[in-house]
């Protein structure tokens, strides 16, 4: 088993950890993560103006966030009564 990746960066424009991916025409995934008893790829904050994990995606007709699940829901969202969900 190879050594895991880390990354670390107390600049706020520098990630902790960066994954670009730029075959042409049919590219590739930038990270991916795979998990047989735990989330695929997780995310976290502890910042009340961010997400613990965030999709964006510029280009026209192209979706931010997307999900699938071949025996259950594809997204489950949970907020309080205060917020949006």
């Amino acid at each position: 088993m190879s050594i895991p990746y880390e990354g670390d960066s107390n600049d706020p424009k520098t990630p902790g950890l960066k994954g670009t991916n730029t075959a042409t025409p049919a590219g590739g995934a930038g990270v991916w993560g795979s998990s047989v008893a735990f989330d695929g790829i997780h995310g976290e904050s502890q910042s009340n103006q961010h997400a613990g994990v965030s999709g964006i995606n510029n280009t026209p007709g192209g979706s931010g966030v997307w999900a699938e699940a071949q025996h259950g829901t594809g997204v489950v969202g949970r907020g309080d009564h205060r917020r949006r969900i």
